[in-house]
């Protein structure tokens, strides 16, 4: 899943306010293990989180002192470092003494999150009733007396806490990697992803939270917390960018990075380490936020989405105004009989599971001459295996000659996984959501059979569900309903199904796998070398205005509503003119053209440093819906190319198009239409063509 990637349209380094440089200190706060709690409740991700984070600062990109990172993680011996209420509340206190103007500080708290009943702060004012509360190691149940689980951070303190730190003129930078969501997973009994949020139910009487929560709204998506405020702050306050992995009523998950066989972690946590030790220039944070959503979106995962706040969001992402350091790829002269050669990049330096890389000699011998290339067997955060093998025309590079500091450069990587893996789940005597063993003699099995026969290589049957992409779930012989493994969220509501036949259901299957295919090549391609190319969407208020403004990507995302009036931006920074298709891709999975109109002799190319706006279009929306826009640019040849032919009515009779001849356009054939073709892009091809993904949500007018 963690690619080399478009990392969302990069802010121009010139544009932003870089901060004068001070110290930097950390924190990093990660709760696994919940003495006081059922052991099904404890995790595993939070201490793989801290590990990450610490490697990742103290890296050649940020540099932060090793001196100056603090930890509170797991349960170890000494009780001063275990993540306890006290000792959390301890560190950012010494926080508060030891940071001076201008120091940057980066806090991490990953674990479980929860609510409880409001306190009666006339300021903090909970629509739903309820206060946020991060879950330290120590905490117990509720306490009656005090009215409180036990041990619970409000998100209040935290405020005070934070609020201590910036009052010395620090810029803060703090990350929730935790939920205090509801969900609506229904039961996938998808051990793969495990929700960090634990049920008030199971910490709080019934009763306590009816009587603080009855004479209160009907629950809704937050976009704002307690920790900023809208309130004047003393002008010496330093600055604030708080980051949520998860709006209020959305679940946000630890799961296998890279899946699905990876050290369990943080999903919220590691795509920001890995989209900022990538990020080929100035980067803010409103910009990373957004990154995260297209990513999540382009890899099937439907919810959560970010959210971020704080007066500081358009200030770059600690203080980096440029380019990672190049770090060359070298081989560390460790070798293991299975897995191969070791080498010092992983998937954070785009180094993936498929990959192919050219071998050269040790830089210390001015030698660019070629020893062959290899293969990429498995690969882990900064360091991956590889083993010799052909590839096109280049050798298999030689044993005797992969010694220690030889370099590599990739030269091929993939683009993802080829087809969606589907999981057939039935309830068992339990009532509970169970994988059907695939030698199962029922109705599934039937259906499973019959579905593999339709597949047409987009999509597969599994019965694993750590590798599921999708349920399908079935009660009394019938299928019932299609569940991402991200789970619904109460925001979004379910996907109803009316698959009457097997037919019909393989052409819901391939029509959810083509959209996540077109969603996933367009999120995770590689940016284009001589395609230089932004997108935005542009609203008109009121409807027929001359003037439009860009939508912003806020603190809950990018928002529209129905009835707005709005046209998509195309800017072709590049010195090529350009031929861009702009696809819709709707919450319920349908695949349209937006520009150019199909049937049409629409003019889509983009001259050279030329800015273009598409006719205007009406928002539409009965319920809050996730919707995307594909982007598609490929360098303009003698004749038009466009990728209209992807609409999803038309995948199956417009293959014979001159666009799918380009290399993007094959890329897309295979993905799309299925098939056992070439499903990455080799060095020489990705200069050639550009992709982007825009991701807002609409909302009807109440």
């Amino acid at each position: 899943m963690m690619n080399r990637r478009t990392l969302g349209r990069m802010a121009i380094a010139i544009a932003l306010i870089i901060p004068a440089a001070g110290a930097k200190h950390a924190l990093l706060v990660g709760v696994s293990e919940y003495p006081s709690l059922d052991r099904s409740q404890w995790l595993m991700g939070p201490v793989n989180d801290v590990e990450l984070a610490q490697e990742v600062l103290t890296g050649p990109r940020f540099k932060f002192p090793k001196a100056n990172i603090s930890t509170l993680v797991g349960w170890p011996k000494k009780e001063e470092d275990r993540p306890t209420r006290a000792n959390i509340q301890k560190a950012f206190q010494e926080l508060a003494t030891r940071v001076s103007k201008d120091d940057l500080v980066f806090i991490l708290m990953s674990g479980h999150g929860s609510q409880q009943p409001a306190n009666d702060d006339p300021d903090d004012i909970e629509t739903d009733g309820l206060d946020e509360i991060f879950l330290p190691a120590d905490t117990t149940i509720w306490n009656p007396v005090t009215q409180t689980v036990q041990g619970a951070i409000v998100d209040d303190e935290i405020k005070t806490w934070t609020n201590a730190i910036r009052d010395k003129g620090a810029i803060v930078w703090i990350i929730f990697d935790s939920c205090h969501s509801g969900t609506m997973t229904r039961g996938t009994g998808n051990s793969h992803r495990v929700n960090r949020r634990i049920d008030p139910a199971l910490l709080i009487p019934k009763d306590a939270v009816v009587k603080n929560t009855a004479t209160k709204a009907l629950p809704k998506a937050e976009v704002e917390s307690d920790l900023a405020t809208t309130k004047e702050e003393p002008k010496e306050r330093g600055t604030l960018i708080a980051m949520y992995a998860a709006q209020s009523l959305e679940p946000t998950f630890e799961m296998p990075m890279p899946p699905p066989l990876g050290p369990r972690r943080g999903l919220f946590t590691t795509t920001i380490l890995d989209i900022i030790s990538n990020a080929p220039g100035a980067l803010s944070y409103r910009d990373l936020a957004e990154t995260i959503d297209v990513i999540y979106r382009s890899n099937g995962i439907l919810q959560p989405t970010p959210l971020i706040e704080g007066n500081g969001i358009d200030l770059p992402v600690m203080g980096i105004g440029q380019a990672p350091p190049r770090m060359d790829v070298l081989f560390t002269g460790d070798f293991d009989p299975t897995q191969g050669y070791k080498i010092n990049a992983g998937h954070l330096q785009g180094v993936n599971v498929g990959a192919v890389l050219e071998v050269f000699p040790a830089a210390i011998s001015n030698s660019s001459k070629s020893l062959g290339t290899v293969k990429v067997t498995s690969a882990g955060a900064t360091s991956a295996f590889v083993k010799p093998e052909k590839f096109a025309k280049h050798p298999a590079a030689k044993v005797e000659d992969l010694g220690g500091a030889c370099r590599a450069e990739i030269i091929y990587s993939e683009m993802g996984l080829a087809q969606m893996t589907v999981v057939i789940q039935e309830k068992n005597k339990d009532g509970e959501w169970a994988e059907v063993h695939p030698d199962a003699k029922s109705k599934s099995d039937e259906i499973s059979k019959s579905l593999t026969v339709h597949a047409k290589g987009l999509y597969t049957i599994g019965s694993d569900a750590a590798k599921a992409d999708w349920f399908l779930q079935m009660e009394g012989g019938k299928v019932t309903s299609l569940v991402p493994a991200s789970g619904y969220s109460e925001v979004y509501g379910t996907q109803s199904i009316n698959a009457p036949d097997v037919q019909t259901l393989a052409k819901d299957l391939g029509r959810i796998a083509r959209a996540r295919q077109l969603l996933q090549i367009a999120g995770t391609s590689p940016r284009g070398g001589g395609l230089k190319l932004d997108v935005d969407v542009v609203r008109f208020d009121p409807p027929g205005s001359k003037e439009g403004k860009v939508v912003p990507y806020d603190s809950g995302g990018r928002n529209l509503k129905a009835g707005d009036e709005i046209a998509f931006r195309i800017v072709n920074d590049s010195n090529l003119s350009i031929d861009v298709t702009l696809l819709h891709v709707d919450d319920r999975f349908a695949i349209t053209s937006v520009f150019p109109e199909p049937g049409t002799v629409d003019d889509n190319r983009i001259p050279a440093k030329e800015t273009f706006d598409t006719p205007r279009l009406t928002v539409s929306s009965e319920k809050p819906i996730q919707e995307q826009l594909v982007v598609l640019a490929v360098r303009s040849t003698r004749e038009r190319q466009d990728f209209t032919c992807l609409e999803q009515a038309s995948l199956e009779t417009t293959r014979s198009v001159p666009a799918l001849q380009s290399p993007l356009g094959k890329l897309l054939s295979s993905r799309i239409y299925g098939g056992e073709s070439t499903r990455g892009l080799q060095r020489a091809e990705t200069g050639s063509y550009a992709t982007r993904l825009l991701t807002w949500t609409a909302h009807p007018t109440k």
